[in-house]
């Protein structure tokens, strides 16, 4: 038997309930209503993992300009080394999850060109002073 939950159409929040040991997973519904799913810690990295995998399959493609899906503000980030030398940007994301990202060196350069450029592109536009003669 398959028990069929109602479409989330957003991630409110990702929590480790420490008296149940559960990873609990809190989503939207289409009717704006909350619900949770409740996960064994040793699934919750291999629900992830697939998430990622399948996100490809419907991932917008290079140049789009819209996006069709659930945006998640930065609210925090913290650089790392790692144990291997590597660098680190730990993105602490909406709702307390955490998303520890490392780059290649080359990456680095192509991530700052790019914030770069969304910064320059969402910058709002200086007002100019009016002057009266």
């Amino acid at each position: 038997m398959v028990l069929s939950l109602p479409k989330a159409v957003g991630v409110l929040s990702v929590s480790y309930d420490a008296n149940t040991n559960e990873v609990v997973l809190s989503l939207k519904s289409e009717t704006g209503s909350a619900y949770q799913v409740r996960f064994h810690p040793g699934v919750a990295a291999s629900a992830a993992a697939a998430l990622f995998g399948i996100g490809r399959a419907f991932a917008p493609p290079d140049g789009t300009s819209h996006f069709d899906g659930q945006v998640l503000q930065v609210t925090g980030c913290r650089k790392a080394v790692g144990p291997d030398g590597q660098p680190i940007l730990d993105l602490q994301l909406e709702g307390g999850m955490r998303l520890p990202i490392t780059f290649p060196g080359e990456a680095i350069d192509l991530l700052k060109g790019d914030l770069t450029q969304l910064q320059e592109m969402t910058a709002k536009p200086k007002k100019r002073a009016s002057r009266l003669h």
